[in-house]
């Protein structure tokens, strides 16, 4: 047992507990968006960070990883192809819950009717349109007054800013490889992640003034670019380097990893923005980590059935309106973890039912074109 847990495997790419570790990583921004949306004093945090900006960084890092082999693989349009069936049509209805179904029941349960919904601003239609691009605008992350009584108000999805930087990612990525120097030279983009990693240590003075949740603001979204895009290539730069990192295993790597990752902690005045540097040595110890559940059941349910991202774009809103429920009378205060259970059980179902009705069926599709 002991000698098969210290084992140097190979990651296979078919048959690993990614899925389910990216499961697990939304649930931890449950948790941590759970202390917020409530008014909790604090949340969790993981030694100098919070328990959220490290599952965001491990989302990014995996999808770095991921979307640099899908790159690999397929011409320019393919790609594009499968990057928006991944992200857009989830979005779009995610977006299209909240105006057609917790937002008017946050009005009906606020005014006792429906009256007025349509024409307080910023209206649905504002809500929907203004942010269907993936650039949520911080001016209507809310729909009317729908959400002026609860502890976090007026925003009914939080973390789907995030998106547009992903997406951001995904076509970097894209054309970065369609220069012929990138693809005879792929290990450039190792250095571009060297020098990525440290633009936030430059620019961080300047970040702390800024909203880090308006795409629509050119600076704050240049700077959230420079959070996140180093955590992006750092999964990236794993794969070009896969034939000796991945697919050579070696645990002597696991421990380096750890160690480098609790070392950071104890860099003064370090936050999440200045995490990228260590993606790399986060992403390894994921990898090493899906090695090891891979045969577990839930590991096997999840290669079929990725819930994750329902997980991720459900979680907030679910929140907010159990939050509307608890002030309106229809659900007792809960404690934080009783509440954050009843949130991810919720969300749960949300994330499944996005994954077989949209998710899924789409993605299937953009497999066949």
């Amino acid at each position: 047992m002991i000698n098969k847990f210290f084992k140097n495997e190979k990651f296979d790419p078919k048959n690993n507990g990614l899925n389910l570790i990216r499961l697990l990583l939304a649930l931890c921004v449950i948790v941590t968006h759970g202390f917020a949306l409530t008014g909790a004093s604090s949340g969790v945090t993981v030694g100098a960070i919070d328990l959220g900006a490290w599952a965001v960084t491990g989302f990014f890092a995996i999808s770095g990883y991921l979307i640099m082999a899908s790159r690999t693989n397929n011409r320019l349009a393919p790609y594009l192809l499968k990057r928006i069936a991944r992200i857009i049509p989830a979005y779009l209805v995610c977006l299209l819950a909240v105006v057609l179904l917790f937002a008017p029941l946050a009005h009906l349960l606020m005014h006792g009717s429906l009256s007025g919904y349509l024409t307080t601003p910023p209206t649905p239609v504002d809500y929907f349109l203004s942010n269907a691009n993936l650039a949520m605008v911080v001016g209507n992350y809310n729909i009317g007054d729908t959400l002026s009584l609860v502890p976090f108000s007026n925003t009914w999805n939080g973390v789907l800013y995030t998106l547009y930087y992903e997406f951001l990612c995904y076509l970097i990525i894209g054309f970065l490889m369609v220069l012929s120097i990138v693809r005879r030279h792929p290990k450039i983009i190792c250095w571009l992640f060297v020098i990525s990693a440290i633009l936030p240590f430059v620019i961080q003075a300047q970040y702390a003034a800024l909203s880090p949740h308006d795409s629509s603001n050119g600076l704050s979204a240049l700077l959230n670019i420079a959070r996140f895009l180093p955590i992006f290539l750092g999964g990236a730069a794993v794969y070009v380097l896969k034939d000796k990192l991945i697919n050579k295993f070696d645990f002597k790597l696991v421990v380096l990893s750890v160690v480098v990752v609790v070392a950071a902690n104890f860099i003064p005045h370090i936050n999440y923005s200045e995490m990228g540097f260590l993606s790399p040595f986060i992403l390894y110890i994921l990898f090493w980590i899906s090695i090891k559940i891979r045969s577990l059941r839930i590991s096997r349910f999840t290669r079929q059935n990725d819930i994750s991202y329902g997980i991720y774009i459900y979680g907030w809103v679910i929140q907010q309106m159990v939050m509307v429920l608890v002030i309106n009378g229809l659900l007792p205060s809960l404690s934080i973890w009783l509440d954050i259970l009843l949130v991810a059980i919720i969300t749960a179902v949300f994330a499944a039912l996005s994954w077989v009705f949209v998710e899924k069926p789409i993605l299937n599709r953009a497999k066949t074109i």
